[in-house]
């Protein structure tokens, strides 16, 4: 130190106490919450059934390829129609599911702007209360416990932040949620359709790595790049 120096000295016994409680990470329960996207007709609403059971809400009249299951839903034609379902949810009426299902998460964003456009002179007024009110939505699904929450999404493409090419994600109209889904949600699954070399038998795949053409990824780390599409067996393994 040169002679116009001085150090600072901190005594102990003036810090003040500590007043925030500290938890600890094995005491945190693991919800696979995930959500899965594709292309049409790839086999998204078919995945429901495999889901331990299963209650959704329905923005898309596209159930009908499920309907032998005789599985519970609710018709979600307004945006007013998903907030009775979220209340539902808020009051524990949905506790009784094993699995809580939107079919699907751009239809939904869609319901929202019907309501919102004419509200606004400017449409990115719109727009970005769009992204707010869907950015509630997924952190309200996410932190729901008694139940694994399954969101469904078209595909469009989107921007790959790492390189600045382009990719195939999660599709919700205008430019912010889309990106953020794999930071917001832990598991992100692409539907896809493999077939094997050897066999040439064709089988619905979700895909749980992230590839050079597909946004994808898996909180657990437990699963493979490619999983057969069945939820509650990749629910089972990351969970294991």
């Amino acid at each position: 130190m040169t002679g116009g120096e001085s150090a600072t000295t901190f005594n102990s016994t003036e810090r003040k106490p500590m007043t925030i409680q500290l938890l600890s990470t094995n005491t945190l329960k693991h919800c696979p919450h995930c959500l899965v996207y594709g292309p049409a007709k790839s086999g998204k609403t078919r995945l429901i059934p495999t889901c331990d059971n299963p209650v959704i809400c329905s923005t898309d009249e596209g159930l009908s390829s499920i309907r032998e299951h005789n599985l519970p839903f609710h018709r979600c034609v307004t945006w007013g129609n998903y907030l009775q379902f979220e209340e539902a949810a808020k009051v524990g009426q949905l506790n009784e599911f094993g699995t809580v299902v939107i079919d699907d998460l751009t239809e939904l964003a869609e319901l929202f702007l019907v309501l919102e456009k004419p509200k606004h002179k400017n449409l990115m007024q719109a727009y970005g209360a769009l992204n707010d009110e869907m950015m509630r939505v997924i952190r309200f699904w996410r932190s729901q416990t008694a139940y694994i929450v399954v969101l469904i999404c078209k595909q469009e493409r989107i921007k790959d932040e790492s390189t600045g090419g382009l990719i195939y994600g999660p599709c919700i109209p205008g430019k912010a949620v889309a990106p953020m889904l794999p930071y917001l949600l832990g598991s992100v699954y692409h539907m896809e359709e493999y077939i094997d070399p050897t066999t040439q038998v064709k089988q619905e795949v979700l895909r749980c790595k992230r590839s050079s053409q597909y946004e994808a990824g898996d909180r657990s780390g437990k699963l493979a790049e490619l999983e057969l599409a069945n939820l509650k067996n990749i629910f089972a393994k990351s969970l294991s």
